[in-house]
Parts: C-alpha cells; structure tokens; sequence
C-alpha cells in the first residue's frame, strides 16, 4: 500500500501493522514526527541536499516499529521523508514510482484542462472521460508490447487484422475504426 503524507497517523501506522499489510507512506515532516530506537532514545531526521538516509527499527511515536528512508534531491525545496514496514532503499524507490504517475496524471490533467477534476460541468465530465480512455489504450498498448517481449509474439500481427472464419473480423465479426484493426486481446477480438 502506498500513500500520501496526510496518511502518517500512528492509528492508521498501528492498524496496518496489524493487519500484516506492507505500506509506505510519506511522512508529512511539517508536523514534526517523533521516533524512538529501541532503547528509546529519540530519533531526530534531518539531511542536507544530495543525501540519502536509511533508518531501520525506529519506533514512531514510542509505539509503531517500522523503517524511515529520506532523500533531498537537488531542484526540491524539501526532503523526501517515507515509512515503511519494507527496507528503506525499496520504500523510496516506491514511493518515486508513485510520485511519477501522479506528475504524468498532473501532466495530462492540465493538458485536458482538468486541473479542478471535482468540476460537475458536462464539458469536464467528457473531458475525464476521454482522459480515462487514452489512459486505458495506452495501458493496453503497452501491456501487449511487454508481453510481446517478455513472452515472445505469437506470431500474429499485433494490430492489424484477424480473420475469423468464414472471413469475418475478430470474434464478434466488426473491426474497429477505419479499416477494422483491432488489439489482440480486446474484447473485439
């Protein structure tokens, strides 16, 4: 589970961990959060630009035993501090991962001119939706070119035309789009 900083409370901390669920969260550093070691001395985080810290078995708030990670890189005006039950190095490289779809979703909402998604007007409500879809058919062009690599072709044309029997189009016999192609494992094929 990944999440944001307004998701670092020790409640939520303490029912993740009993749950046996795997998290890493962002630690929202503005309020200051306290850690222990195990001998519960207090732990201060700090770093200086181009650092990278790994903390393990700290305790927040003298009560949830987790993992810190941190790392300031230089162009932000502040560190990049997360919690986990994971080792610290996979947590930020999760934690990175997380952040770069939400810059693209950034990315693409200011593009659409969705920068206040919340917005009840037809108009935005289309716009999300066309957003959504060129999500989708990115996430499936992609999806059959790693498969494709990972597993090899199956010797079929990726995109083009399939021929069913009697010379109809895919399984529901319509092509799609000018010319009938398809994507191979779309539900018009």
């Amino acid at each position: 589970m990944v999440l944001d900083r307004e998701f670092s409370y020790g409640g939520l901390l303490e029912e993740l961990e009993a749950e046996g669920l795997k998290f890493v969260i962002r630690l929202n550093s503005g309020r200051r959060p306290r850690f222990t070691d195990e001998e519960g001395k207090e732990v201060v985080l700090s770093l200086a630009k181009g650092q990278r810290v790994a903390r393990r078995h700290l305790y927040y708030r003298g009560k949830v035993r987790m993992n810190v990670a941190g790392e300031w890189e230089e162009g932000f005006k502040e560190p990049l501090w997360v919690i986990t039950n994971l080792e610290p190095e996979e947590a930020l490289e999760v934690y990175r991962a997380r952040m770069k779809t939400e810059e693209s979703f950034k990315d693409l909402k200011g593009l659409m001119g969705l920068e206040r998604l919340m917005n009840k007007h037809r108009e935005q409500m289309e716009k999300m939706v066309a957003l959504v879809l060129l999500a989708y058919a990115i996430g499936l062009l992609l999806g059959e070119a790693v498969r494709d690599r990972m597993y090899g072709g199956g010797g079929e044309e990726p995109y083009g035309r399939r021929r069913g029997k009697k010379g109809g189009l895919g399984a529901t016999g319509a092509g799609v789009g000018r010319g009938g192609g398809c994507i191979r494992g779309s539900l018009c094929c």
